[in-house]
């Protein structure tokens, strides 16, 4: 699967522009081989094309022994498939049909999520969401899979593993003392057996535990930017958000600068993750890391970069 989504990714770096204005290229290049690699054959009638409800056509059906599992729509690259009406509408054709789950992609990002659920808003029905431009291989692997043909039976029970262990995870994360008393006994007896003439305290290697620890939590904080900043290099960022920068065509197709410090400017024409680091270099940044994608994109649009 990992070289699928490298395929993927090599599209997109080389043909964006493409992608960012044709929807039917997406649905092409990008998500039926995605599928396809998922087990799904886009040649039979287990991926209905267009298939209909009242309350519209989404672009996919995913069929399994005559059931419909899934419906898929794709969307323009530039498109943020997280946005609540984007999501209302899919939320709207699968519920109409009794289609439990709907997906939301534009060939990078990928949105799962439960058409219906009482007492819960569409944001809140949202089981997974992923990135293939800046989420990790693994984590994209895994939720990608819960949507393949051999999986997709015991969708609701993987979904329930994933969240299990994310939850878990969580709580010796945030119980540093529980996690390194837990491994430090387990490399106690590890090194008993292996260096039994040499006598191991069990706090020393507590400390050196905690140590380690402290180190991952940190590269887990930092992992999903390429160019972490040293701490001696740390300063405080400031949030900003699209309206308060300014296009400048007049410098160049894609360029804008901040309104209220002219020397601080950007250039969206660039990959997402050239546009990240900018900012980061100049000491801003959004208020959270999904906010990146739908600042970049409305940018774009607004330098004429991609359709409205």
């Amino acid at each position: 699967m990992e070289i699928i989504i490298r395929d993927i990714l090599g599209k997109v770096k080389q043909h964006r522009d493409y992608y960012e204005s044709n929807e039917a290229g997406v649905c092409l290049h990008l998500v039926l081989p995605m599928l396809k690699t998922l087990g799904w054959n886009p040649e039979s009638d287990e991926v209905s094309p267009q298939p209909s409800t009242e309350e519209g056509r989404p672009d996919y059906g995913l069929i399994k022994e005559g059931k419909t599992m899934l419906f898929i729509e794709a969307k323009k690259l530039g498109t943020d498939v997280s946005l609540k009406e984007i999501m209302r509408q899919m939320g709207k054709y699968a519920y109409d049909v009794g289609v439990e789950f709907g997906l939301l992609t534009n060939g990078v990002q990928w949105v799962l999520f439960r058409s219906f659920e009482k007492g819960k808003g569409v944001q809140e029905r949202r089981v997974w969401e992923v990135n293939l431009e800046t989420d990790a291989v693994k984590k994209v692997i895994r939720n990608l899979r819960t949507i393949a043909k051999d999986n997709i039976d015991e969708m609701d029970v993987l979904i329930e593993k994933m969240n299990a262990l994310e939850d878990k995870w969580k709580d010796l994360l945030e119980n540093k003392e529980l996690l390194a008393v837990a491994i430090s006994e387990l490399l106690l007896r590890e090194l008993s057996k292996t260096m039994p003439n040499i006598k191991f305290e069990l706090d020393e290697i507590k400390d050196f535990t905690s140590e380690k620890i402290e180190g991952l939590q940190h590269k887990e904080r930092t992992e999903w930017t390429e160019e972490p900043v040293k701490p001696a290099e740390v300063r405080p960022l400031t949030t900003v958000v699209a309206s308060e920068f300014k296009y400048r065509r007049d410098l160049g197709k894609g360029i804008f600068e901040l309104k209220r410090d002219p020397t601080k400017r950007i250039d969206v024409s660039l990959p997402g993750r050239e546009v990240e680091r900018q900012l980061q270099k100049l000491g801003l940044c959004l208020s959270t890391k999904g906010a990146f994608w739908g600042f970049y994109y409305t940018l774009r649009r607004e330098a004429g970069l991609i359709g409205r």
